[in-house]
């Protein structure tokens, strides 16, 4: 199937496929493997482009991004270079083994591990530097286990990830918040060189918001029963709830919370974000942020982009400091 699709690429001279990436995947050097049966090589090219891409493969908006700006769709339909990415993609996390490195004594605290946590560890270990992935809850993921519905991405390509972490050398803290007993600065003092703060969404389950306030969001208590055809969810209206807010994005629900509103030394804009340039730095030396504590709420693609300028950057300071 991916030989066929990859038959209709026209090889673009300037692929505007690549071109509306937000990481820039490039689309007919893969194509070009995959004429060639170098279907290995192939995955590799878009492992080392986007750790994250057997999951954008599924959640991107393509319509947005390559499939939606494929020179063929002008006159029929684009082609589907996400279908290839996939099938490439899934089966290399399978059979991930990673390349042989030589660690550095240089360690880095990576604290959140969404798709910029993770991004960013895979890309740190791959440079030799000693990671640990801190999470606040048992496993990883982040938005990607606990925003997305598994309908829309399946539990089982977020699972890979976590022996593909091990392989690679990274430390995994799950249950470990930070900002409350462990603060930025204990982290320093432990020994740490750098820390990327990626956490910072935090989801309010079944409740059903009813009403804006202007302090606020009042919401009704959804109750879930299992039955026979599968999950049946109910609003129970004798259980209300008020969630304070000091302002109101109708998205779903992201906030910073833990490391950043605990440590008043990193700054924070007026929307109670990680105040950070384009490079992830921000207002505490040694401390960077990505994602959607930096941003608010992106697409997965958009925070493993960021995810990957970032990482260059830590990659520099800490050389260099």
């Amino acid at each position: 199937m991916i030989h066929q699709i990859a038959s209709r690429c026209l090889k673009c001279k300037v692929p505007q496929c690549s071109k509306n990436c937000p990481v820039s995947t490039p689309v007919p050097d893969i194509i070009k493997l995959v004429e060639e049966d170098r279907l290995q090589e192939a995955s590799e090219m878009l492992f080392a482009n986007n750790p994250l891409s057997a999951v954008c493969s599924i959640v991107c908006p393509h319509e947005r991004n390559c499939f939606g700006h494929c020179v063929r769709g002008k006159k029929s339909e684009p082609v589907e270079f996400f279908k290839i990415e996939q099938l490439l993609s899934g089966k290399f996390l399978d059979d991930y083994t990673p390349p042989l490195i030589e660690k550095n004594n240089i360690r880095i605290a990576i604290i959140g591990s969404g798709p910029a946590g993770i991004t960013m560890s895979i890309l740190l270990s791959l440079k030799g530097f000693r990671v640990t992935l801190m999470e606040a809850r048992d496993k990883i993921g982040g938005v990607l286990r606990y925003g997305i519905p598994e309908f829309r991405l399946p539990r089982d390509i977020v699972n890979r990830y976590e022996p593909i972490l091990h392989k690679l050398g990274v430390q995994f803290k799950p249950n470990t918040f930070i900002g409350s007993s462990i603060t930025l600065d204990d982290m320093f003092i432990d020994g740490y060189k750098a820390e990327a703060v990626n956490e910072g969404v935090k989801f309010i389950h079944l409740q059903q918001a009813i009403k804006l306030e202007k302090d606020g969001v009042k919401c009704i208590a959804v109750n879930v029963e299992e039955t026979e055809r599968g999950k049946v969810y109910e609003e129970d209206f004798t259980r209300v709830r008020k969630v304070p807010a000091d302002s109101i994005l109708v998205a779903i629900g992201q906030g910073p919370q833990g490391a950043v509103t605990a440590d008043s030394s990193v700054s924070k804009t007026h929307r109670g974000l990680v105040d950070a340039d384009e490079n992830g730095y921000t207002s505490s030396k040694g401390v960077f942020a990505a994602g959607d504590i930096v941003t608010g709420p992106k697409t997965v693609v958009e925070a493993v982009a960021f995810a990957k300028k970032v990482a260059g950057e830590i990659e520099k300071y800490c050389l260099e400091n």
